[in-house]
């Protein structure tokens, strides 16, 4: 995208991914700002990056198409997989020419048959539900999982509403 950028990591430790986005970020901004001669001019991104769990499998899945339809969404292209910057274009264009080279690694589940058809087509009413996750980094998945994700991390607060609570009176 112009403006941000979605990753669907899979950390095989605790404390992997976080390392790992500091290490990216870091070097993003000090290779932008030299290469825009803007070293010292303040911050790079608006705010920190936002994660979430997200249950295996299906859930997975819905969250691997949200972030590759993201170009679709916004207009920037007629079909997602014409997004040259995207996974899907990775798999689609360029692996399909020379699996030997495959920059990607490979998937924790299976996307399914009729993926790229479905990719192609948005589904507004799971939207919402991953914008909240995306948003408030709230687990995403079952809500038994979610429920459990919540008890197990202490996350309440992400399925709260903003602002303070009322008081009780």
């Amino acid at each position: 995208m112009p403006n941000h950028f979605h990753l669907v990591l899979y950390p095989r430790e605790n404390g992997e991914m976080g390392e790992f986005m500091r290490w990216l970020t870091t070097t993003h901004v000090r290779q932008r700002r030299v290469f825009t001669k803007s070293v010292g001019f303040g911050h790079l991104y608006q705010g920190s990056y936002k994660s979430f769990p997200v249950e295996k499998d299906k859930y997975l899945v819905d969250l691997i198409r949200y972030v590759e339809q993201n170009p679709l969404r916004a207009g920037l292209v007629k079909k997602a997989q014409d997004w040259k910057w995207s996974s899907l274009y990775k798999r689609e264009k360029e692996q399909s020419k020379n699996k030997s080279e495959c920059l990607l690694h490979p998937l924790p589940t299976e996307l399914g048959t009729d993926y790229l058809k479905s990719i192609n087509e948005i589904y507004k009413e799971k939207l919402s539900k991953l914008r909240y996750s995306v948003n408030k980094s709230a687990p995403y998945g079952s809500s038994a999982w979610t429920d459990d994700m919540v008890e197990r991390y202490n996350l309440i607060n992400t399925l709260r509403p903003p602002g303070r609570p009322k008081k009780k009176l």
